[in-house]
């Protein structure tokens, strides 16, 4: 047991804002506990894709969540893996989190990856 699921996470740019702008406390602690359990290996997000109206994110992952239970999440977290060698091992890029209304959130992960 320990460290030896244990990835490395790094944080994009912006990151932190963004766990900061979304106000609510339950909200923030949420996606801070989602980061902690990339970083455990215990969490997989969905692929994402390249999308028209958004641009490419085929090489990330997107995680769902809210604090509320009584509808779709409206939050979301983007990350994706970095393949540091065969000795260094894997680490996490968290890229961006917040709502996905108008892709909101996806916009925000494509300009912080220098591909808008």
């Amino acid at each position: 047991m320990g460290d030896q699921n244990r990835v490395q996470i790094f944080l994009r740019d912006g990151f932190l804002a963004d766990v900061e702008s979304l106000g609510d406390q339950a909200l923030k602690d949420v996606a801070l506990v989602l980061i902690k359990n990339l970083s455990r290996g215990n969490l997989r997000g969905m692929p994402l894709e390249n999308h028209p109206e958004v641009g490419d994110l085929s090489d990330c992952f997107k995680l769902y969540f809210d604090v509320r239970k009584d509808m779709s999440p409206g939050y979301r977290l983007i990350y994706r893996q970095l393949n540091l060698g065969e000795i260094e091992g894997v680490s996490i890029e968290a890229i961006a989190v917040g709502r996905r209304q108008a892709f909101e959130v996806y916009k925000v992960g494509i300009e912080r990856l220098g591909r808008a």
